[in-house]
Formats: structure tokens, C-alpha cells, sequence
């Protein structure tokens, strides 16, 4: 007779027995909220290929591990200590109030030279894309697949600010044209479900299914730039004569 606790038999009790509710399951973690697995060698070859030393990684362990303040506030110990120093400048501290002028003098810096940088980056791919549909327009060629298209480059040149409105690789493209054709289609069931109201105003189901489709419609143009938005819905004056059941009006008037 076995009375391990694991067998058929009897089943011991105390320290070293815990019940079958609280025992581990054949294949699953003790600890599922622990460190998942690989991600040590992920961070090891991580480290390895930004060249980072030893040292290097204790810095950054450091600068991001998180600590509490006088408030009881957690922020990572960076983030502790630039707070740290610059309330000693807001107190009075010109030495203080010298380096936190020279960190934010340096980091704007940065900001800025990356920003430039990105709108230098822009602004060559959407000549060398335009460039390409030209030379396929001139052979009389069909236009080359660009992602991003030049159109869907925008250039801030006060500001300097760069935004892509389009799919950036062909996956996106696919994406986007099927939710072209998706509105395409809702555009469709709008129209026939308004002469379905027009025809008969009584009934409810043609009603309710005009509400979906035309909210859906908007809903999904609202998510498209401007350059991709579909045709509007053409205007449509049927409905404040209509004895339509008063629950449906309001969501008319506002469409």
C-alpha cells in the first residue's frame, strides 16, 4: 500500500504532502509569471551585438531599476536622480541648475539633429520614388509598386516634422486594400438599404440595418487619410417626414 501521498493509497498529510489542488500540472511552470524562457540569451545576444561590455549592461541595469521616492513614487533610479538634481536647482543650486541646463541643451540637440536627419531621409526617398514614376510614365510603363508612395510622404518644412499616411511595405498595401474594398462594399449596402426605407418606411429591419452600414461607413473612412477616403455617401433628404420608430431618429439626424 502506498501512502506517499502520490499513490492509491492513503494520502499523508503535512509538510511535503500538499493536496492535489496546489500540486505542480505535468508540463506547466511553478512560477508562470517568472523570467520567460530564453530571455537571458536574448538579452546576452542583444548585449553581443551592440557591442556592450559587462559594465556597460550593470549601467543600464542600474540606471533602470526602479525605486521608490520621499512620496512613495516608483521611477526607474535615472529618472530618480535627474529629479533629484533638478530640484536642487529649483532650490537655488547654480551648479545644479548649470548641469541640467547642459543636459537639456544636449538632449534638444540630439532631438534636433535626429529630426533633421529623418526629414533629409524623407525628403531623398519621396524624390527617388517620384523620380521612378516619371521614368515609368515616360516609357509609358505601368507605375512600379512604392511603399511608401511619394504621395503618402508629408514633409513639414517649418516644423520639420515627416508622417507617412499610406503603407509602408507591401503586406500593409494588402491590408489596406482589403479595407478599401471592405468600405467599398458597406458603401454598396448604405445605398440599397436606403431604397429599402425609401420603398416601404414601416418596416424596422431595413431601418436598423441603414444605421449599421452608415455608421459603419464612417467609421471606417474616419480611419483612412485624406488621399484614400472613398467616394462620400451621396446626400440624402428622405427621412425627417418619415414616421420612422423614435429610437432610430436621433442616430439619423446625427448621421
Amino acid at each position: 500500500m502506498n501512502d506517499d501521498g502520490y499513490g492509491d493509497g492513503p494520502k499523508r498529510k503535512g509538510r511535503g504532502f500538499p493536496p492535489d489542488e496546489y500540486k505542480f500540472k505535468p508540463g506547466q511552470s511553478g512560477n508562470p509569471r517568472g523570467r520567460p524562457p530564453g530571455s537571458k540569451n536574448k538579452a546576452r545576444a542583444e548585449a553581443v551585438a551592440a557591442d556592450l561590455t559587462p559594465g556597460d549592461l550593470v549601467t543600464i541595469a542600474e540606471a533602470r531599476r526602479v525605486v521608490s521616492d520621499r512620496n512613495g513614487i516608483s521611477l526607474p533610479t535615472i529618472n530618480a536622480i535627474h529629479r533629484s538634481r533638478n530640484t536642487m536647482a529649483i532650490k537655488g543650486s547654480r551648479l545644479a541648475a548649470k548641469e541640467a541646463d547642459a543636459r537639456l541643451l544636449k538632449a534638444e540637440e540630439k532631438v534636433q539633429r535626429a529630426k533633421e536627419q529623418n526629414f533629409e531621409m524623407a525628403l531623398l526617398l519621396q524624390e527617388r520614388a517620384e523620380a521612378m514614376l516619371a521614368e515609368a510614365t515616360k516609357r509609358g510603363m505601368k507605375d512600379p509598386a512604392i511603399y511608401p508612395h511619394p504621395d503618402d510622404i508629408h514633409l513639414d518644412y517649418a516644423t520639420g516634422e515627416v508622417s507617412i499616411q499610406g503603407p509602408l511595405t507591401q503586406t500593409e498595401a494588402r491590408h489596406w486594400h482589403e479595407l478599401l474594398r471592405e468600405i467599398d462594399w458597406v458603401r454598396k449596402r448604405v445605398l440599397h438599404y436606403r431604397k429599402e426605407v425609401a420603398r416601404d418606411p414601416l418596416l424596422e429591419r431595413p431601418q436598423y440595418m441603414l444605421l449599421r452600414f452608415t455608421n459603419a461607413f464612417f467609421d471606417l473612412q474616419a480611419t483612412l487619410p485624406e488621399r484614400y477616403k472613398r467616394r462620400p455617401l451621396p446626400c440624402w433628404t428622405i427621412g425627417a417626414d418619415l414616421p420612422w420608430p423614435v429610437r432610430w431618429q436621433e442616430h439619423f439626424a446625427q448621421a
